[in-house]
């Protein structure tokens, strides 16, 4: 047995298949220069992008929308400036277009794969697809060969694959795949989640590469463990798993339409958290209420500059278009701590997470959080848009943060600029002084989201990212705890709405108490939003009613007994 990554959750059983190779572009026939090479290449994109459209319409209506959405986004990385320009400045210089495209793959791919964010990292296997369909396009008719059909079910390998890859696969006989490369949020791993395929990634090349041809596997990607050449009684255990798999799937798929109201009665909204509009695609698929926390600072870190204020708003009201009637709480500009920018050059800090971060680091550069906020307002009338603050110690911090709204507003309303009559205006409840004044600040917002990766990173001190530290970091913490009762309680005195959007939203043990104490929105990532949905619907209050005895619990490890032993 070997591990890996789970990449799309699932178990599969079959006899190793390996992809076929790719044929090389023979680089001897394009040996065009100067404007005939721009000509060709200018061209290459256009058929390019032309093919992927038709791809996406002929898909449409027979895969999922998120399937698609992936390939959207290879429409606009064509025409992305940093991709088109890089390859046409080396062919000015005299460099052939297959040098040329491969040179800026290799670049981009080192850029994005050197960003601290792992969804931004991941973009580098969306660059390798599109170069191979630039590249395939250049052969006059020469492409990879592919994929071999099978009659049996087998489980799929490669060192890598690309979404086109993903999107060729037999979904009737492929009942895994394993890769070298590849994470969570890569786009292959959202086509390989959306058709049902279970993926784990990460394999070591030396375990990969010895797997011969027609060995059985077992992958189980719930636990990222690669079973090879497995007994009898294994295989039949595996089997037994994937049935029982098949019917929790089909029972949480009935949760999917359905709002999220307690046996008793009470209505929680269950919302995304997103980082792009390809997430924003899970909204309606879900039937979720909409979009708790979209993190517009994953919009600034793909580049070499600020995004300019219309890039901004056409994403803001794309997103806002497609949530429709649902609400999109927009998290303004969150950078610092472990969010950094390949071109901001800002002094190094000792301790980033306490340093210029998040509304500091905005407040500091009024101008860069104006074009933000302008982007914001303009692209208010397509949707129900809200703006949160984040990483908000205090009222002066609220204040400064609305004034400037404020004045950005008044700006718009001057240049004939249409805006949102309302747009609800609220704080990101992350650091324990927010959390100890919320009794003040609730009386300035119409609501909080309480994010719970930073405020227990803060209240227990521990960097979450230290893993000589991390087993101290825990949301069933009793200190945490109180913090969030005290306000929610504070939200509610002032008739003001809470949700919260940190990890512990989607815990299925966390969600029967956070309801107990008041929570009225739950935001988290899609994959969790159909369990929680169960968890909500099937939760009564008559009998969790001893559930405050957890604010008395001396321990994480109490608070999770006495919550199993009321669920």
């Amino acid at each position: 047995m070997f591990k890996g990554i789970n990449i799309s959750e699932g178990i599969g059983i079959g006899p190793a298949h390996w992809q076929a190779q790719l044929i090389e572009v023979d680089d001897a026939q394009h040996q065009e220069q100067g404007e005939a090479a721009l000509v060709l290449v200018r061209s290459l994109f256009s058929e390019v992008e032309k093919d992927i459209e038709q791809l996406i319409e002929s898909k449409r209506g027979t895969i999922a929308n998120d399937i698609l959405g992936v390939f959207e986004a290879h429409c606009l990385m064509l025409k992305d400036p940093m991709f088109a320009d890089r390859i046409e400045a080396k062919i000015k210089v005299g460099i052939t277009i297959q040098q040329a495209i491969s040179e800026t793959e290799n670049e981009l791919m080192t850029l994005f794969s050197s960003l601290d964010d792992p969804y931004l990292r991941e973009r580098a296997n969306d660059i390798k697809d599109i170069c191979k369909r630039l590249l395939t396009k250049l052969s006059k008719g020469s492409s990879a060969k592919g994929q071999a059909r099978m009659d049996t079910d087998y489980i799929l390998l490669a060192r890598e694959l690309t979404p086109s890859d993903v999107l060729e696969i037999d979904v009737q006989h492929v009942k895994g795949i394993l890769t070298v490369t590849g994470g969570p949020t890569a786009h292959v791993a959202i086509v390989a989640r959306s058709l049902g395929v279970p993926a784990i990634s990460g394999i070591e090349e030396t375990f990969l590469g010895a797997i011969q041809e027609g060995e059985l596997l077992i992958i189980d990607a719930l636990l990222g463990q690669v079973h090879l050449q497995p007994s009898p009684e294994l295989v039949q255990e595996y089997e037994h798993k994937v049935d029982v798999l098949a019917q929790k799937h089909a029972e949480l798929e009935r949760f999917r339409q359905e709002m999220a109201i307690t046996r008793n009665g009470k209505r929680v909204e269950v919302a995304i958290n997103i980082g792009n509009y390809i997430d924003a695609l899970e909204v309606k698929k879900l039937g979720t209420d909409g979009i708790g926390l979209f993190r517009t600072e994953l919009f600034y870190t793909n580049r070499e500059d600020w995004p300019t204020e219309e890039e901004q708003y056409q994403i803001y009201r794309s997103v806002l278009a497609e949530a429709g009637e649902n609400p999109v709480i927009v998290r303004t500009l969150d950078i610092g701590g472990d969010k950094g920018l390949s071109f901001l050059k800002i002094k190094p800090e000792q301790n980033p997470f306490l340093g210029l971060r998040a509304i500091r680091f905005c407040l500091s550069r009024p101008e860069i959080f104006r074009t933000q906020l302008r982007a914001l307002l303009r692209a208010s009338t397509f949707g129900q848009l809200k703006i949160m603050f984040p990483m908000i110690s205090g009222i002066e911090e609220l204040r400064q943060g609305k004034q400037l709204l404020a004045e950005v507003r008044e700006e718009l309303v001057r240049e004939g600029i249409e805006i949102a009559p309302k747009i609800q205006i609220g704080i990101m409840v992350e650091i324990p002084s927010a959390a100890i004044q919320a009794d003040l600040l609730a009386k300035e917002v119409d609501f909080f989201s309480i994010g719970t990766n930073d405020l227990v990173q803060y209240t227990l001190a521990v960097d979450r990212l230290n893993d000589q530290v991390s087993y101290l970091y825990d949301y069933f913490h009793p200190a945490v705890l109180r913090l969030i009762q005290s306000v929610v309680k504070a939200a509610h005195r002032e008739g003001k709405w809470i949700g919260m959007c940190g990890e512990m939203a989607g815990d299925p043990l966390a969600i029967p108490l956070l309801i107990a104490m008041g929570i009225d929105e739950l935001s988290m990532s899609s994959k969790r939003v159909l369990n929680a949905k169960r968890v909500i619907k099937t939760f009564d209050i008559e009998s969790f009613h001893d559930w405050q005895k957890v604010l008395e619990a001396g321990t994480p490890a109490q608070v999770r007994e006495i919550l199993a032993s009321l669920t």
